[in-house]
């Protein structure tokens, strides 16, 4: 995921594990942005004692040790699957509704590490929305970039039950510089949760799978199941404090 950083003078890339690692690896550190998850709530429901191992104990130990370190920044990479299926659109002081091992520990993470905010410490939770679009390391379990890929191997798209379930997308780029602007932002966000979406990026599913198919060469959209409720939309109370989003869809 990093090796193209890894000829770069200024990275220096430690392995270890964040439920074990040594606090020494805080040494000289201006800001910590912590991604060390398991990813999806697949991967999350196989071990969930694992998964809250790693996603919420070695979550909150890290941001501890951040604090004790004189660390002043630390960003939580969280989800908004923590709001679970809902009709309405949820922002970041929507009740959370957590159905998974997975959004369950995001939610467990959130509420330990984001009491940690003081004068010297600023956390804050970041909820990504799915992510599309290419990387150094693609993963094919998301929404739009599964979709392009049997696109483009089987020749057709497959939606998950009757494609008119409502996603929150965000691309790529736009999680990068809310990265970039929450470190610049400081005290402005310390304790708290932003939503990474966009308002005009709220898809049906089998829009999205259109969309899909006119840039590929997929002959057919296929539905595995019968109609279906569970709608996941978001918009964004916090966008004026600190963060510029825009829309940008394939």
């Amino acid at each position: 995921m990093i090796s193209h950083f890894s000829s770069d003078e200024k990275v220096e890339i430690i392995k270890g594990d964040i439920r074990t690692v040594d606090k020494s690896i805080m040494k000289g550190i201006d800001a910590v942005v912590d991604m060390a998850l398991l990813s999806n709530d697949s991967s999350g429901d196989l071990n969930p004692e694992l998964t809250l191992s790693i996603s919420y104990k070695g979550s909150v130990r890290i941001a501890k040790m951040a604090k004790e370190s004189g660390i002043n920044k630390y960003i939580l990479m969280s989800s908004c699957s923590v709001y679970g299926f809902r009709d309405d659109i949820a922002d970041e002081d929507r009740e959370p509704n957590p159905l998974t091992t997975y959004a369950k520990a995001n939610i467990f993470a959130e509420r330990e590490v984001l009491t940690l905010s003081s004068e010297g410490f600023h956390p804050t939770a970041i909820r990504l929305s799915t992510v599309f679009d290419p990387s150094k390391r693609m993963r094919f379990d998301i929404l739009v970039n599964g979709m392009a890929l049997n696109a483009y191997i089987e020749g057709k798209i497959s939606m998950m039950k009757d494609g008119t379930q409502k996603r929150a997308l965000v691309h790529v780029f736009n999680v990068a510089r809310e990265i970039y602007k929450t470190l610049q932002a400081n005290d402005e966000v310390s304790g708290e949760i932003i939503n990474v979406c966009h308002e005009d990026l709220n898809y049906r599913v089998m829009d999205v799978a259109g969309i899909v198919k006119k840039k590929s060469p997929a002959g057919k959209l296929q539905c595995t199941e019968t109609r279906t409720q569970d709608h996941m939309r978001l918009n964004l109370k916090r966008q004026g404090k600190c963060l510029i989003l825009c829309p940008c869809l394939m």
